[in-house]
């Protein structure tokens, strides 16, 4: 990666992919692309890629592929202002995935399902969703997202108000020690 932008090598392994002609291949590298722009927080840039892996993936019938793209494109519309077409989206691609039984990245899918929903306004069941990936995190021992879940629950419990401060600020510092 050049410079440490890990964009440089993701744009590299695209641009491998897309000379190979070999539509996996190129599936694969645009759904880690998708990825990778997403913990970024490039919302565009998210989209854009998931669009178009879920497109090569459907062409291809990369089914696997398809629910990961549209857990990303569901959390894109979320972040920009169509919460409840990206939470449909969220979970249609949950249960698209889930159906070729997977389970790789379900923690972070959850979590991305909680935040869209707590973007909606529907604390409860972004809690719920929360709990649902610390439950999957436990079970598979996949704890890669484990800090932004913490951290999104501190701020969700936040919104209940004053009482709920203390447990807010455990989970900010449990966020903290377990991003390192």
């Amino acid at each position: 990666q050049a410079d440490g932008d890990p964009r440089v090598s993701v744009d590299t392994a695209l641009a491998l992919a897309q000379t190979l002609n070999h539509p996996f291949s190129q599936a694969l590298a645009l759904s880690f692309a998708t990825w990778l722009h997403q913990f970024l927080g490039d919302i565009a840039k998210t989209r854009a890629l998931s669009q178009m892996a879920v497109t090569l993936a459907e062409e291809q019938g990369f089914l696997f592929w398809i629910g990961w793209g549209n857990v990303l494109r569901g959390w894109a519309a979320s972040h920009e202002g169509d919460r409840a077409a990206g939470i449909a989206q969220i979970r249609r691609g949950l249960a698209e995935w889930r159906a070729q039984g997977s389970e790789l990245g379900g923690a972070y899918f959850l979590t991305l399902l909680a935040d869209a929903l707590a973007r909606h306004g529907k604390v409860t069941e972004a809690l719920d969703a929360l709990a649902d990936a610390q439950a999957f995190a436990d079970k598979t021992h996949e704890h890669y997202w484990l800090a932004e879940r913490h951290r999104l629950e501190g701020e969700l419990l936040l919104t209940r108000g004053p009482a709920f401060e203390d447990s807010a600020e455990a989970l900010f510092f449990k966020a903290r020690e377990l991003a390192g």
